[in-house]
């Protein structure tokens, strides 16, 4: 399947995102359906804390405490077994998710190597034609 890349108002560039609802999988508590952008440098599927407390899970709380690094440094996060229904690959995966406060503002969430790269055959990126693939 091959989605085009969207624009994001304001900042001027163009992102490999896709809609991506969270849910707590001991409680069947959904959120709502949110922009994840597609991150082959993020190591695990990444969530602004925000988005744990919509489905019932306190990040603090319960949570195993992690660390995970990126651009902007180490940051501690708490990780969680969550499923994340994608209507638009009409799939639903089984992720330990890592939930943070340290997250840019206006980013929901990055889809990462384990738990979204590591589901499909094959994930490609085709920058001239602002669009990518997802091969099951």
């Amino acid at each position: 399947m091959t989605f085009d890349y969207t624009s994001i108002p304001g900042a001027g560039v163009w992102r490999p995102l896709l809609y991506g609802r969270l849910l707590n999988a001991s409680m069947r508590r959904w959120g709502l359906a949110v922009p994840m952008i597609i991150d082959t440098g993020s190591d695990r599927c990444l969530f602004d804390a925000r988005f744990a407390h919509e489905i019932g899970i306190d990040p603090v709380a319960g949570g195993m405490v992690s660390r995970t690094t990126g651009v902007g440094g180490a940051v501690v996060t708490a990780l969680w077994p969550i499923d994340i229904e994608f209507p638009q690959l009409r799939i639903t995966l089984r992720v330990d998710a890592e939930f943070t406060n340290a997250l840019p503002v206006g980013t929901n969430g990055l889809l990462g190597n384990m738990g979204f790269f590591d589901r499909f055959t094959s994930v490609c990126f085709h920058a001239r034609a602002r669009s990518f693939s997802i091969d099951a």
